[in-house]
Order: C-alpha cells, then structure tokens, then sequence
C-alpha cells in the first residue's frame, strides 16, 4: 500500500514589513531598517495553477492553510529558485514535503508562517533553508547594523 500522505497545516499571517519597489522595480518587502525580506519569485508553472489545482494538491497532501495570506505551493524544487549553494542540499530527494512545498513561498517572500506537521516531515528544511538564504543575502554587518 502506498504511504499515508503528510499532513501539514500552515497558518500565514501578515507582517510588519511594507512593500517596498527596489530601483530596478521588483516588489522587495523591507522592515524600518530597509532590510529586504522577500526572495521569492513565483514561477509560471506555480502562477498558472488554479484554484481548483491548488485546492485538489492540498487536499491530496492533506494541507491545511489559513491566514490573511494564501500563496500557491510549490511542486519541485525547481520552482523555488534557491541559491544554487543550497541545491546541493536536497540533491537526493525527490520532492519536497507537504510543509516544504507550503512554506517556502511564504518564508521567502518575508511572511509570518506558524507550520505545524508530524516529526520527520521536513519542518527543520521548511524554516531553515530560507533562514539561511535571509541571513547570507544581509552579507556582514557593521557596526551598530541589525543582524
């Protein structure tokens, strides 16, 4: 018998980060300080999903969202668009998780994201990867600089 899909629920809220327009134009949300939180960057396949297909993938993967903000989950790695120096990370899975595929496009795009799924569901890769992808694109601080 195939495995039981994951269940994960996402709870998104908004932030305290105002949108904010980069000089070349592109959406970047930044804090006060002028920190730039969003890294996401929806890819066509993932924008011309439907409603119904996004709801049909969460219900297959037993996803559950709520929250003022609601953006569509991923499918592969691919359309995440991390760093290649992350990449090599997940090299040997297939997919990514229900949590993952959820709270990627969330975390990177700067939200608050409360995630809640089952031990061993790739919670840890879910927050982690986009910590490390905010945290590099800061570079090194100077002094009396946020970090």
């Amino acid at each position: 018998a195939d495995p039981e899909p994951e269940a994960a629920a996402v709870a998104a809220g908004g932030d305290a980060h105002a949108a904010k327009k980069s000089k070349k134009g592109i959406k970047g949300r930044a804090d006060e300080s002028g920190i730039v939180f969003d890294f996401y960057r929806e890819e066509p396949a993932v924008t011309d999903q439907t409603s119904e297909q996004v709801a049909a993938l969460r219900e297959s993967l037993r996803m559950e969202v709520c929250g003022p903000v609601d953006m569509r989950p991923v499918a592969s790695f691919d359309q995440v668009g991390f760093p290649a120096y992350l990449r090599t990370l997940f090299a040997g899975f297939s997919a990514p998780t229900s949590i993952q595929r959820q709270c990627w496009p969330l975390v990177l795009s700067g939200h608050d994201v409360i995630g809640i799924a089952a031990t061993g569901s790739g919670k840890t890769m879910a927050f982690g990867l986009p910590g490390l992808v905010h945290i590099t694109a800061r570079g090194q601080p100077r002094r009396g600089q946020p970090y």
